[in-house]
């Protein structure tokens, strides 16, 4: 067999050696070494004994040494030139902690291919030098929490000669996520297939929901290709591709929230489009607030009122859970709301119970640092939006729409529900909550809620894309009275059969938005 060391290289990609920006003459010695350093490595390839491997290592360590000496003396930086000189090719157990196509396999236009599966997780777990370095060299994608795996995705495509071809396996998460949207615009340029799994879990003992990517320096049609799963059933033919759906999109027509769908659908989109206003736009839109120890900010309505605490200063409390369909379920509990505005001593009783926790509380992060008082919760969020009259509250992570409505200024101890608040006296609350809470809007939401497995989480960028109709207060008249009467027949009772009411809405909605019968199958899966 062949020596292959120099062929094979362990480094961190991600961080290229730093290069003058501008020279204006390169010593044409170090061409010549270099050509010198390429013949002693392919005779290295095929040497067949010890002792001739051993005559061109040295040979190469001389070489790469004379050219790092050269480098210098052309304006490259010392800390770059020792870090080529020092890489030693033939070293198996070491790895380097930057990446050179030129230095380590003598390319300099390019790769033909570069197939990967990049490692997954959030920059904002890596240290300072490395995140700074990513955002200073990475402009075109970085948004400051992205997942490191957008950097491979992005640097395996500018690495490659331009017919090059990147394959990646990848987690899906980049194709929703709201921080992956520069990466988007980026891969609209690139991209010529993506085949997605959605939630079929590809690897067994692997949480990741996997899609493989496909992507080119130059492409050669105006078009990207989609494959998905169409059921989470097991994949058992080597031709993947035709065990899942497929459909093109024209790259022209995605942005940077990318809405991958069939061309049937199209016009479906353009009719919930046309004549509405998007959900951000005519509301307040409010992450729920943390504590950073909620087995002390949140207690039970008992105990509090065992304590005696003081009313003023508490909050019935929700989770992620306890949020149905136009209805909550209040588990009896409170918050302990404290924020910035509050001052403790004032309700001795409170103060009291949490002076008992002090320690813990003292233990936070933030307030090691000196950021907030130890009696304040981590994030209280905006206080007047959950205190509204009137909320629409919904969880961050759901497998279908599950917006209720809220009139008891219910809060959150762990940021795992939005609340919203209507703030354009144009639309009444009740007739957008018929609206978020039916079939049609479940269905466009599918395709700008950032997949999580089965779910798909409720963020407030994919929120506020929401569109509403515009239409007058006389038209929303019927959808507040077919609300009032859910409303009326879940405070009666919580499990009272509404469905008749709630298809009542899904009929009136199709129509508000002018879906005809062929377009109505599509929404519901039948066409």
């Amino acid at each position: 067999l062949p020596n292959l060391e120099t062929k094979f290289v362990a480094a961190n990609t991600l961080i290229g050696i730093e290069k003058p920006k501008q020279m204006m003459f390169r010593n044409p010695e170090i061409d010549r070494k270099e050509k010198e350093l390429k013949e002693v490595r392919e005779r290295h390839f095929t040497a067949r004994t010890p002792l001739t491997k051993e005559k061109y290592r040295k040979a190469d360590e001389r070489l790469r040494a004379e050219i790092s000496e050269l480098l210098k003396n052309d304006g490259f930086p010392r800390e770059t030139t020792e870090k080529l000189a020092n890489w030693n090719p033939y070293d198996q157990n070491a790895h380097a902690d930057f990446f050179d196509a030129e230095w380590m396999f003598g390319v300099t236009g390019g790769f033909d291919v570069v197939i990967g599966n990049p490692p997954y997780f959030n920059v904002s777990t890596i240290n300072k030098e490395f995140y700074n370095y990513l955002s200073d060299h990475y402009p075109a994608i970085h948004t400051g929490y992205n997942d490191i795996v957008y950097y491979f995705i992005f640097l395996g495509i500018e690495l490659l000669k331009e017919p090059g071809c990147c394959a990646f396996i990848t987690s899906n998460y980049y194709l929703g996520n709201e921080y992956a949207k520069k990466l988007r615009t980026y891969l609209k340029a690139h991209s010529s297939k993506i085949v997605n799994f959605k939630d079929h879990m590809v690897f067994d003992g692997a949480s990741i929901h996997t899609c493989i990517s496909i992507s080119h320096k130059k492409v050669t049609s105006d078009e990207i290709a989609f494959f998905e799963t169409t059921a989470d059933k097991q994949i058992t033919s080597s031709d993947i591709e035709s065990e899942l759906s497929s459909f093109v999109i024209n790259r022209a027509d995605l942005n940077d929230n990318w809405i991958i769908a069939d061309q049937s659908t199209a016009p479906i989109f353009e009719k919930i489009r046309k004549d509405s206003v998007s959900l951000g736009d005519i509301s307040i839109i409010e992450k729920g607030s943390t504590s950073g120890k909620n087995n002390v900010f949140t207690i039970s309505v008992e105990a509090a009122k065992k304590v005696k605490m003081e009313a003023v200063i508490l909050r019935k409390n929700i989770k992620n859970g306890d949020i149905d369909r136009y209805k909550i379920h209040d588990r009896g509990n409170f918050l302990i709301y404290v924020d910035n505005h509050t001052t403790i001593d004032h309700f001795p009783n409170v103060y009291s119970y949490l002076k008992k926790h002090k320690d813990v509380l003292l233990n936070r992060n933030e307030v090691m640092q000196g950021l907030y008082s130890w009696s304040r919760l981590e994030r209280p969020r905006n206080k007047a939006v959950f205190d509204a009259r009137e909320k629409i509250v919904v969880p961050y992570r759901a497998e279908h729409n599950r917006f209720a409505y809220d009139n008891e200024q219910y809060f959150n101890d762990g940021g795992d529900i939005r609340a919203i608040v209507i703030n354009d006296g144009k639309f009444s609350i009740k007739y957008v909550l018929a609206l978020l809470n039916s079939i049609l809007i479940d269905w466009f939401y599918g395709f700008i809620g950032k997949p999580k497995g089965k779910a798909r989480e409720y963020f407030n960028k994919p929120l506020s894309l929401i569109p509403i109709k515009k239409i007058s207060s006389a038209d929303q008249r019927p959808f507040i009275s077919l609300v009032d009467q859910i409303l009326t027949a879940k405070k009666k009772d919580p499990n009272a059969d509404t469905s008749a009411l709630e298809k009542q809405i899904d009929e009136m909605v199709y129509a508000l938005y002018g879906l005809t019968p062929e377009e109505i199958a599509i929404v519901e899966g039948k066409g």
